[in-house]
């Protein structure tokens, strides 16, 4: 999961906590203003849509994006101290924390990528609708700065200076609109329908005039597209549309109170706007009408009409609200909602004293699962996916001292690495075996360290003589494996492994892996934690060889032979042969790697 879509994810979860929160405040304040005047409210409903914008934007600021972590690959641990490996067992080291917490993975983490993709199918869908209305708006203006001034414009301009109105204000009459309206935010024009004005009287006239020359006063214009651009972007929460309801409503209300001060008479006021919304056949949101919000409401307020205020928050704020609160109750209790961890159903742990240096791992049919004479460390290491120096407050006795386990579970345990960066079903298990038998308890945290980004030598990108693309399908031969199909064979001495990696003191061979195969080997090698920045994908073949630090370290000329290898301390360091035989090369830099930290581990217990 990529850093955007992680913060923009958490933005629209948190929202609907942080959305109910502010619905219900601004209800309750409603509540207690309703005796007050229209602005009031109006201005508690706009404070608060703008405060829902605000928590957007300081949740963005305030999350984090993911730690950037080593990448997907394999690792290798030395098992001896003259530095061979006989072993090396498949890990997955993710990119950020997110993919691997400490105890088990919230099931809204695995959702977010869901949440996003909805979310911007959503407001694809709404910017559409927006986009066609603003067409629209656009079409109505043009004809409206072309079109002849209104006979009533001498009287909209009485009334515009009364209502303190600075700027020139046209006025004009089109046949193909319903309503009165206001298009335009630097140039303001008045429409008027022709048909509808024909119906109504000129006091009429002049009432609904003065309330759309309010709205241009106001700038209610602006306020307006604000409400688009909230409900367009948070259009999934309810608190939203119910505070942008109640902005039009009063916005509306404010501009009745002056279009009944300056015509004085509510009654043919109120007889205008039923008149208009028999006229009226859609609505333009972006446009402020005169038939705006609630007509019935609108109505018995001019008329002084009481309304019950309890049975309007029963019949829509509450409704609101309460889908508000249920929205959010819902969403946390995913959030905190773990994923339930899949676990062995039989499993035997024991102490080895073979005093041997061989280590194996495998899956086999039928759920079973096999670790023999393998340290703790190790284990940690590949079920949690990190490299060696991720590993932080083990105690020596998990490297030391070493283990039988024998598991088994119910269905296929699936591949050890799992290749779309979450832990695998088989790491996952071994971590809840880790934390039944070991007592295991840890959390993660990230620290500023010296690491090394790999990246390409040549900048047209062409590779050494011993990195080529792997031709075997190695995912394939797996997966048959898994359904009862031919073994593994049996890899002789000197040859390279059909599928896999085999690391010797100063070579490595690997046949059919991805390049995070070097970068494990890498990072246990030169001592820091190793970045892939080379951009390649896919499965590779590779053999490098250089002679390790410990030789290099001895007198020139002298031939050491190390597990049937003779070394010159003169050769390649691993730096060099990196760049001769791969092609690639390592650039120090400093960074952030997410630390596993033991808090408690205990040896295990008896079966």
């Amino acid at each position: 999961m990529n850093s955007w879509m992680h913060i923009a994810g958490w933005v629209l979860v948190h929202f609907v906590w942080q959305g109910a929160l502010l619905a219900i405040a601004a209800a309750f304040v409603l509540r207690l203003c309703r005796h007050q005047s229209a602005s009031v409210r109006y201005g508690i409903a706009c404070g608060a849509l703008a405060a829902m914008l605000a928590a957007v934007i300081v949740t963005t600021a305030r999350i984090e994006p993911p730690v950037p972590d080593v990448r997907t690959g394999r690792t290798s641990v030395r098992a001896a101290s003259d530095g061979t490996t006989d072993v090396m067992l498949p890990i997955e080291i993710t990119d950020n924390a997110a993919n691997a917490p400490s105890a088990s993975v919230p099931r809204i983490e695995i959702m977010l990528p869901w949440i996003v993709s909805t979310w911007l199918a959503g407001v694809a869908l709404l910017l559409l609708r927006i986009a066609a209305g603003w067409w629209r708006v656009r079409n109505i203006h043009n004809a409206a700065r072309s079109a002849v001034r209104s006979r009533w414009e001498t009287a909209g301009y009485r009334m515009a200076l009364r209502l303190g109105i600075r700027r020139v204000v046209r006025i004009v009459e089109l046949p193909h609109i319903d309503v009165p309206l206001v298009v335009g935010c630097l140039r303001p024009i008045v429409v008027m329908p022709i048909a509808a004005l024909a119906q109504l009287s000129a006091a009429q006239v002049e009432a609904i005039l003065a309330h759309e020359l309010a709205h241009v006063r106001r700038h209610d214009y602006l306020v307006n597209l604000m409400q688009t651009m909230a409900e367009t972007l948070l259009f999934y929460h309810p608190g939203v549309w119910w505070l942008s309801a109640r902005i039009r409503d009063e916005r509306e209300h404010c501009c009745d109170d002056v279009a009944v001060a300056v015509c004085g008479d509510r009654v043919g006021y109120a007889a205008a706007l039923a008149e208009l919304e028999e006229w009226r056949n859609g609505t333009l949101q972006l446009a402020p009408a005169a038939t705006g919000g609630s007509l019935l409401n609108r109505v018995r307020r001019i008329l002084r009409v009481e309304v019950s205020e309890d049975s309007r928050m029963s019949s829509s704020t509450m409704v609101f609200v309460a889908l508000a609160v249920a929205s959010a109750v819902t969403v946390t209790a995913i959030a905190q909602q773990p994923e339930p961890r899949p676990k062995f159903e039989v499993a035997s742990v024991r102490p080895n004293a073979s005093g041997d240096n061989k280590m194996s791992a495998r899956t086999l049919p039928g759920g079973r699962y096999e670790a023999i004479n393998i340290p703790l460390r190790l284990l940690i290491i590949n079920s949690y996916g990190l490299q060696q120096q991720q590993l932080v407050g083990a105690p020596d006795w998990i490297s030391s001292e070493r283990f039988d386990i024998v598991a088994k579970a119910e269905g296929d345990l699936g591949p050890p690495v799992a290749r779309d960066g979450s832990p695998s079903r088989l790491q996952l298990m071994v971590r809840s075996l880790l934390e039944e038998r070991f007592k295991l308890e840890v959390h993660r945290e990230p620290r500023q360290v010296e690491i090394y980004a790999l990246v390409p030598v040549r900048a047209d990108g062409r590779l050494g003589p011993e990195l080529k693309p792997s031709a075997v399908d190695c995912d394939a031969i797996r997966a048959a494996r898994r359904k009862g199909g031919p073994p593994q064979e049996v890899e002789k001495p000197g040859e390279r492994p059909q599928c896999g990696a085999r690391l010797l003191a100063g070579e490595l061979i690997v046949s059919g892996q991805p390049l995070q195969e070097l970068v494990s080997t890498l990072a246990g090698t030169v001592g820091r934690s190793v970045i892939d920045r080379t951009g390649l994908k896919g499965n590779y073949d590779i053999h490098l060889k250089w002679t390790p630090d410990f030789i290099r370290q001895r007198t020139p000329g002298e031939t050491i032979r190390l597990n049937g290898i003779e070394f010159d301390p003169s050769g390649p360091s691993i730096f060099t042969a990196l760049q001769e035989q791969l092609g690639l090369k390592l650039e120090s830099e400093r960074g952030t790697v997410e630390a596993l930290v033991i808090d408690r581990i205990e040896r295990p217990t008896p079966d």
